[in-house]
This record gives structure tokens, sequence and C-alpha cells, in this order.
């Protein structure tokens, strides 16, 4: 039996990828197949419905299905051979795995496994750089992005800003890798700086700069965990896309599919949404992430940065790795063994130097 998506208004997740195995569990089939148990994502205390139809020659009637959770029967209607089934409310957190069986032999023809998420919203400010560009739609883009973060039971608002004048501004944003040596370019601090004097910054939600061109053919930039972005309107071929990848990154801290799973493919070789291309897919693991974003270490790059300072550590030798454990204990190792050296703030960053000079931008 299979499980799949019809007009389910949240995350449906299959495996595909060997090197994403162990983020779903397995279940063995009456006929002896082995299978990979797919992910839905609900939103918590709701209660949700995902539809059902027996496939494979399973050797089973129909009108022998029955469905349960943890032993407790659940809600199911059928509707020639597709049945709706209640997902019970769940807490957020909260996991649990919905069988269907044959009620004459109890045989599992098929499972999926459910998880709750507490609903998050999130809202992008999207700034013109010198004039509103022709054709922009902020209709689309919050369109694009509600139905590409539902996935993982997340929401967005848009609002449109007046546009920024900034002087020096030719169009073009200079953003080849010399220019991104720090976080931002000279071009790009030089639009942050002009939009922070208007004093319309909220510290709750963020902003993407439309700007004409980048000067290496980019379409968007915005660094991990970060406020502020930039979407080149000029030849973009999806700009609500655009957005949506760009946000994964400073919004939620997701990285490049083909950084983080290299071995899965390069650039453009999945239909994920933080992969090249035009792909909207997001991946159970990276609901998780979006609801538990993971922890960024960098170098600290600019005085926008510094400003949030709460303590630095000096450590008298040259780190070569740097982690944080589950307490939020600082960990560094390089020519002396693994050592704490202090412990993350609740708020803020710690700033870590060694022996060369080499800094790191430690928070929670």
């Amino acid at each position: 039996g299979t499980y799949y998506k019809v007009d389910y208004s949240q995350g449906v997740d299959i495996s595909r990828y060997r090197k994403h195995r162990l983020h779903y569990n397995i279940m063995v089939t009456a006929d002896d197949e082995t299978h990979r148990i797919l992910w839905v994502a609900t939103a918590a205390g709701q209660q949700e419905t995902v539809r059902a139809r027996l496939t494979g020659n399973t050797g089973t009637d129909a009108a022998d299905v029955a469905f349960e959770s943890d032993g407790t029967a659940l809600q199911a209607t059928m509707t020639g051979d597709t049945w709706s089934i209640t997902l019970p409310a769940m807490e957020a957190g909260a996991q649990r795995s919905i069988v269907a069986l044959s009620s004459t032999t109890g045989a599992i023809l098929g499972k999926l496994d459910a998880i709750a998420y507490e609903p998050i919203g999130r809202k992008v400010n999207l700034v013109p750089v010198g004039s509103t560009p022709a054709g922009l739609n902020a209709g689309d883009i919050l369109t694009a992005l509600n139905n590409t973060y539902r996935q993982a039971v997340a929401s967005w608002e848009v609002a449109v800003l007046d546009p920024l004048t900034v002087d020096g501004y030719t169009g073009t944003l200079q953003d080849d890798e010399q220019a991104l040596l720090s976080v931002y370019s000279t071009g790009m601090r030089e639009i942050i700086r002009a939009f922070e004097a208007t004093g319309a910054v909220n510290e709750d939600e963020f902003y993407l700069f439309l700007v004409d061109r980048s000067q290496v053919g980019n379409t968007g930039y915005m660094p991990r965990k970060h406020r502020y972005g930039f979407i080149y309107m000029e030849d973009n071929p999806d700009v609500p896309r655009t957005v949506a990848h760009e946000l994964g990154h400073g919004a939620f801290r997701l990285q490049h599919t083909f950084e983080e799973y290299p071995t899965i493919g390069g650039p453009r070789s999945t239909a994920n949404l933080m992969d090249y291309g035009t792909g909207t897919k997001l991946r159970k693991y990276q609901w998780d992430l979006i609801h538990n974003p993971p922890l960024v270490i960098g170098l600290l790059e600019d005085e926008g940065e510094g400003a949030l300072v709460s303590d630095t550590i000096f450590v008298a030798w040259a780190v070569d790795s740097l982690l944080v454990d589950e307490s939020s204990n600082i960990q560094v190792q390089g020519a002396n063994p693994l050592t704490s050296i202090g412990v993350v703030p609740t708020t803020g960053f710690v700033v870590v130097k060694d022996s060369e000079d080499s800094i790191w931008m430690v928070d929670n």
C-alpha cells in the first residue's frame, strides 16, 4: 500500500536519496517488500486529512482495510479507490505512525509517519533601490513563499517599501569572490547603511533590496542568518523563487543542497528549493532545520555584527576546529586536545580569537 498527497495542506516527503536515508524509518509490507516510510508535516494542535489508496498486489480487498495509530482506530472515509484519513491533532514536536492494515489478518499494508510543528510566521520587506522595478508583483511573491514554506508549516507576510535613494548607485553591484571577502561587498554595505539611516528597520523582519543587476550574473544573494539580502531583477527568470531561495539562507540558515550533501550531485541536480534551478521542494530534514535553525559559526565580518558582541575569548594557540555542544559550551581543538573555553550566551555573540589572529563569531 502507499500513501500519497492529494490536496494536503502541509508537506509530504518521500525518501529519494541514499544519503538522506537516516531521516526515514523503514517498514516491511505483507508482500515482504521493504520501504522507507514517507513523512507528512502537520500543524500542532490541528487535525489534518491525508488521502491514501491501496496499490500493488496485496491480496486484500479494499473494504478490508483499516487505519490506526498507536493501537487506536482512525476515522477514514472511502470515495472510489481513495480513503480520506483524519490525522489526530498532536503537540509540537510529537510524532506518530499511521498504519494501514488488513482488518482480517492484521497484515501491515502501508504506513506513514506524521510530525507536528508549531506554525511560524515571518515577514519580508522588499526595498526597491533607485526605483520600483517594472512588473514587480508582491502578490506573486507572497503566493510563492507560502506555497513553498507551508511544506514546513511556515508562512510569510510581504510588504513593498518606498524606493531607496543611494548616492553613487549605478544599478550594478560588484559581487564577485574578491568583492565578497566580507559578508557584504562595499556597494551592498552602502545600500544597507542608507536604508538603516531611514530608521525603518524592524529587528524581527527581513529586508531584500531589489537592485538592477549583478556584476557576475547572479540572481540573488543573502548570507545565512542575516537580515539583509539582494535580489537582482534584470534577466531574473523567476523572482518569486529567488526570493524564497534567499530567505531559506537568511531566515532559516539553510545551506545549498550541493554543499550540504555534495555526493548527491552538483548545482541544478535536484528539485530542492536550496539547489540552483527551478525546484521548490523542502525535505523533512529541512523542515526540522526551519523550526530549529542550526548554529552558524563564521568569521566576524563587519562592524554591524561587532555591535552585538557580548564577550571576547582569546585562545593562546592555533585553533583548527570549533564546536558548540548541547549545553552551549564552546569547545576548540588544534595543537591541544578538545578544550572547553566558555559558554554561548542566550543573546548576543561571543568572539573567539586565536594566536594566528583567526576570528570566529559564535551565538545561539
